[in-house]
């Protein structure tokens, strides 16, 4: 290891006995405390950090709903909060707000939205998973604390798939089968559980609907957009960002000029190079590297096959594995739990929280 400093963060664990909660309002997995402070949680409302699960429903495309409220009964300002929420189905349809800080004695809301008018016509039923992956309090760190909610929601009541492209576009309705290639100078638009079996080629936007199916590439000029369980069998090529649904597979590389975003448990086989930012969602897998001209974040239970190479900063989320080196102009965070397979380069700092294991050498500035 070098000589320049790399922050790690300490933290003395304390066993706080079984707890006893009453209703469904859910304390503390693990609690850190700085220089010995004692803490002891309470029952019931009383817990030093509840999360109470709602279920709950979305009428339509402008409604959102509240699956989870966040309670901070410690004796000081949450000043750090992250938070994932992850669906058992239909994540490509629905977006998140959740809070990044909760003052003492104040509760924080974790609401869901309709993300588009998309997905198949009809109410459906999803299970919301809500995690508080760590609180950081004066003093105290807490993390895992994970509530299940019940969320039904209507996201397309008038349709069958997302609504059509721009005029001079082209439509791939719901259920539809188009064998071979797609290509328009507008956008293409395909529907839920609709199959392409070639390549799409557009030089506006490319929007495939959930649970669809590009038996090809994706080159588009605009940006692309993959639905909920949907799936590319080659490679997404983008002049703007790339987008794609919670549970979808990309068999190939990504290349975007903008940002890349994946959804949750999504997976992409090859490469992602990017103009902007990459964010890869919590339990995802990239089978090679990644690289960006932006920051790169990693969620929760995520795993990179390569290399990371980033223009800016560079997070690594709890449990995520690393097989290569990382190299930041930025700074680079690896978060508990996390294993870096590899050396890291910071242009900046680093910082290696507590329980996280990097194999090879750290040199920040």
């Amino acid at each position: 290891m070098s000589g320049n400093i790399v922050t790690v963060f300490g933290a003395v664990f304390i066993v706080a006995g079984a707890v006893l909660l009453a209703g469904p309002v859910y304390g503390f997995t693990s609690l850190a405390a700085d220089r010995g402070v004692s803490m002891e949680t309470a029952s019931g409302e009383n817990a030093n950090i509840g999360v109470v699960p709602s279920d709950s429903t979305i009428d339509g495309p402008n409604d959102e709903s509240e699956v989870a409220v966040i309670t901070n009964n410690l004796e000081s300002d949450i000043t750090a909060l992250e938070v994932g929420v992850a669906f058992s189905s239909g994540g490509g349809d629905l977006e998140t707000t959740v809070p990044e800080t909760i003052g003492r004695n104040v509760t924080g809301s974790v609401l869901v939205a309709c993300s588009s008018r998309g997905g198949p016509r009809g109410p459906e039923t999803t299970t919301v998973t809500v995690t508080v992956e760590e609180a950081i309090a004066d003093g105290v760190t807490v993390t895992g604390i994970t509530v299940e909610s019940a969320l039904t929601y209507e996201c397309n009541p008038g349709g069958s798939g997302p609504p059509g492209g721009n005029p001079g576009g082209s439509t791939v309705g719901g259920g539809e089968v188009r064998n071979g290639d797609v290509s328009s100078d507008g956008d293409v638009t395909s529907g839920w559980d609709s199959e392409i079996t070639g390549d799409v080629d557009t030089g506006g936007d490319a929007s495939m609907g959930d649970s669809s199916t590009v038996g090809g590439n994706i080159d588009a000029d605009g940006t692309v957009t993959t639905g909920w369980d949907s799936e590319v069998s080659e490679d997404v090529r983008a002049g703007g960002d790339v987008s794609t649904g919670s549970l979808s597979r990309v068999g190939g590389d990504i290349d975007a000029d903008g940002s890349v975003t994946t959804g949750w448990d999504s997976e992409v086989g090859g490469d992602i190079t990017a103009g902007g930012d990459v964010t890869i969602s919590d339990s995802s897998t990239v089978g090679g590297k990644i690289t960006a001209d932006g920051n790169v974040e990693t969620g929760w239970n995520s795993e990179v096959g390569d290399d990371i190479t980033a223009g800016g900063d560079v997070v690594i989320g709890g449990d995520s594995t690393i097989r290569g080196d990382i190299n930041a102009d930025g700074d680079v965070v690896v978060k508990w739990g996390a294993v870096v397979e590899g050396d890291i380069d910071a242009g900046g700092s680093t910082t290696i929280s507590d329980g996280a294991d990097v194999t090879g050498d750290v040199e920040s500035n």
